[in-house]
């Protein structure tokens, strides 16, 4: 890109972009879990409401019915989370193997 003269934000865009979203886009999919787990466990641990502390109260009183519906509705949650982020990833860099790889899995 120096030899063909381009630009600073012409490399960025060009070269420096595409080549980082593969890896920004695997730590979106990790971080998405694990913010849904850091932020029930902050409810959890010192919180008033969220599904965390609501997690918490139905433990307490023995609500066994409620604290599954807790943990399947955050369940769902994540999962719908990260499947957006794979979706976006199929949009963003469908020339990438990860992505390659994953539709040959599907089709084949």
């Amino acid at each position: 890109m120096t030899v063909l003269n381009a630009r600073r934000w012409q490399r960025f865009v060009t070269l420096e972009l595409p080549s980082a979203l593969p890896a920004v886009l695997a730590g979106m999919e990790v971080g998405v879990v694990l913010a849904i787990i850091g932020a029930v466990v902050g409810e959890y641990l010192g919180g008033s409401t969220g599904l965390g502390h609501l997690a918490v109260a139905a433990l307490n009183d023995y609500k066994v019915g409620a604290l599954f519906a807790i943990i399947l509705l955050l369940t769902l949650i994540g999962f719908a989370l990260y499947v957006l982020v794979g979706t976006l990833k199929h949009f963003v860099i469908p020339w990438h193997e990860s992505v390659i790889t994953a539709r040959q899995t599907v089709a084949g």
